[in-house]
Parts: structure tokens; C-alpha cells; sequence
């Protein structure tokens, strides 16, 4: 009976470690690169600013695994280093496809400093880059928010008139300062800027028609409490 209980447990060693070496085996077939290879790469997502050619360098330069050890999470943060791309998403669509899906930084203005601003006021980039046309802010770090604010009230107040907003600054006192689109600038002050705005206009669709025509090239200060004054920036 010794023997024969003897005999048992070593049968059930040697089961054991055969599971043993046929998990190592497998463990080690799975993650060989040659097994379950990547074979394609497929990128999803509207593309305005990025180059695609660029991405596809960055993930080629990223893949060290096979389909099931590419470690996803780094090459998602390695594709996040551009200060393009907001988000990057990637999933395994078997057996040997890596689908990339790239959300793209929306830009609604130029930050004067440097960089863009998203419409939740974040900054990104260092430069404007081809963005020309965009809306320039500039302000005090950490007012972005408040100024995008100001821009679509400030927007929603121009546009009746044909009018449109191409420069916002606010100094460190946090006083306004308009530019339009054709060379007018409005100084509106810390105090109720937009209510300033807002009598002005109503001037200027009362009288814009009958009264002179407004040289481009003149600031109109706005801060008076029963009026406003103009002043031309053309050199005489």
C-alpha cells in the first residue's frame, strides 16, 4: 500500500510539472512577436491639422509586441505628446488588427502669449502655427475661460450690426479692449462691459446712418457713464 501511495503522488508530480512546462511553453509561444502578429493598423478620426504620415511613424516606432502584449496604454500617451491630438484611443480588433481612434484639438482662438485655446479655454502649442484667421485673445493666465465668455457675448452683440470680432485684450486690471474687423478699436472698461457695448451699438444703429462714417483707424472710448469719445489713430 506504501508503494502504491508512493507511486500516486509521484504521478501527480509529474502531472504537475508537466502543467508547469506546458503553461511556460504556451506563456512563452504567446508572447514571441512572431505568434499573433500586428498586421495592420488601421487610424480613425477627422484629421484637420495632424499629418497622418507623422502618426504612422510614431506607431511604428511603438510596436514591440504582437496583438497581445503591445502595451496599448503606453503608445496612447505616446500619441498624446503631440499637442495636436486630445485624445487617442486604441483597441485590439482580432486576430491581427490595431484600430487607432484620434480626436483632434478644436482651436476657436489664438492665445496673444503663445499657443491656442480650445473652447473650454485650454491652451495647447506653443505657436499659432497656420491659424491666422482665428480670433487673438489676450490676458492674464488663468482668464481664459472668462474670456471666451466675454468673446460670445461680445459676438452675439456685434453680429446684428456686421460687425465682427477679431482682437479681445484685457489688461492686468482687467479692463477691456475691442478690436473689429475693420480696424475699430472699443475701450469697454472693467465696469460692465457689456452693457457699454450694448448702449453703444444702440448709437450706432440709431445714428451710424445720418452721422459721418467712422474712420477705421480710431479708438472709441466707451467708459463714459452718458456718452463716449473717439479718438483717430491716423497720423496726420
Amino acid at each position: 500500500m506504501a508503494r502504491s501511495g508512493g507511486m500516486g503522488m509521484i504521478v501527480r508530480l509529474a502531472g504537475a510539472v508537466a502543467a508547469l512546462v506546458l503553461g511556460v511553453g504556451v506563456s512563452v509561444w504567446l508572447t514571441n512577436p512572431a505568434h499573433l502578429p500586428i498586421r495592420q493598423v488601421s487610424l480613425h478620426g477627422e484629421l484637420r491639422h495632424l499629418d497622418p504620415i507623422e502618426l504612422q511613424e510614431i506607431v511604428a516606432e511603438e510596436l514591440t509586441g504582437n496583438m497581445l502584449t503591445q502595451d496599448l496604454g503606453g503608445l496612447e500617451q505616446r500619441l498624446q505628446q503631440n499637442a495636436w491630438v486630445r485624445q487617442a484611443r486604441i483597441h485590439r480588433d482580432w486576430p491581427a488588427t490595431l484600430r487607432i481612434e484620434i480626436s483632434e484639438q478644436v482651436p476657436v482662438a489664438r492665445w496673444a502669449a503663445g499657443g491656442l485655446l480650445t473652447g473650454q479655454g485650454e491652451r495647447f502649442g506653443q505657436h499659432g502655427g497656420p491659424e491666422l484667421s482665428l480670433l487673438e485673445i489676450a490676458g492674464m493666465p488663468g482668464r481664459e475661460v472668462a474670456l471666451l465668455r466675454y468673446v460670445d457675448q461680445i459676438r452675439s452683440l456685434l453680429a446684428p450690426h456686421g460687425m465682427y470680432l477679431t482682437r479681445l485684450e484685457e489688461t492686468k486690471f482687467r479692463s477691456l479692449h475691442v478690436t473689429l474687423r475693420s480696424g475699430l478699436r472699443l475701450t469697454l472698461g472693467r465696469v460692465r462691459p457689456i452693457e457699454r457695448l450694448a448702449r453703444w451699438l444702440r448709437y450706432y444703429e440709431a445714428y451710424a446712418r445720418v452721422a459721418p462714417a467712422t474712420a477705421p483707424k480710431t479708438i472709441i472710448d466707451l467708459r463714459y457713464p452718458n456718452g463716449f469719445s473717439a479718438r483717430s489713430l491716423t497720423k496726420s
